[in-house]
């Protein structure tokens, strides 16, 4: 359920994505990528670990890990392997422990001062975060230890622990946006479930909630809805538009050259 869940709010997260399998990233058969979501990596061997670091280090990519990553080695069960793998301390709860965060980093457009997240269920091991070199982006709602945070490491990459048994979409929307990666889609309350599907030249958003939706371009295009063509839009790089719960619109992009937009020399 965690695992079908968080790929899930991966196509919610506004930017887009591609599901790939690691042993095809560490035999490096897929294109490289800025930022990496680990959504099941929790028996990792040590040379598996090492290739994936190196990686992580020549891309100076990012790489956000879902609740136990590498946990198992292949010889042990332990918290020192989740740090290991993380480059983040985290420390094992004594015990079963109930999971449930609060988000410390809200949009500001968001009415609520806090956003709640997670099953409040619980489990065994269930880790916190122990480090004082990250910073703090959720905490449990149980326990006020972080759940969440972020750290820039010295071998030049950065690592995203989650060790709150999920990825809801609003959370990995916060993150990207700190990471500065583009969101195809605007972070409302109303938007924080629609999807986005980004294929070359194409645009998909899937309205999850009535409203009104604002898609922003990496870089202005020639903009044409549908399969007919019914609407067309010339030289933009955002636009907005009212959507019906469940509606599925298609775009089809002509990206402009830097002339055309006006960057070129």
């Amino acid at each position: 359920l965690v695992l079908r869940e968080a790929a899930d709010n991966a196509l919610r997260s506004g930017a887009a994505c591609e599901f790939v399998l690691l042993e095809d990233v560490l035999a490096e058969r897929v294109k490289p990528a800025s930022v990496y979501i680990m959504l099941n990596a929790f028996r990792l061997l040590p040379e598996e670990r090492e290739r994936l670091h190196a990686l992580l280090r020549r891309f100076g990519a990012t790489a956000i890990w879902l609740y136990a990553p590498g946990y198992l080695d292949g010889r042990t069960a332990s918290a020192d392997n989740v740090s290991a793998t993380t480059g983040i301390r985290v420390r094992p709860f004594d015990g079963p422990a109930q999971a449930g965060s609060v988000l410390r980093i809200v949009p500001s457009n968001w009415s609520s001062e806090e956003a709640l997240f997670g099953e409040p269920l619980v489990w065994d091991p269930l880790f916190y975060i122990d480090d004082p070199q990250a910073d703090v982006i959720a905490t449990y709602s149980e326990h006020d230890l972080p759940s969440v945070a972020m750290a820039t490491l010295e071998e030049g990459w950065t690592s995203v622990m989650v060790a709150e048994p999920g990825l809801p979409s609003l959370l990995l929307r916060v993150v990207l946006d700190v990471l500065e990666q583009h969101l195809y889609l605007e972070s409302t309350e109303d938007s924080v479930d629609d999807a986005v599907i980004v294929g070359p030249n194409f645009v998909g958003v899937h309205a999850a909630a009535r409203g009104e939706k604002s898609i922003r371009l990496p870089w202005p295009s020639d903009i044409r809805e549908g399969l007919d063509g019914q609407n067309m839009w010339r030289q933009r790089q955002s636009f907005s538009l009212p959507m019906r719960e469940g509606e599925t619109r298609l775009f089809e992009l002509q990206p402009l050259s830097l002339l055309e937009a006006g960057q070129g020399g």
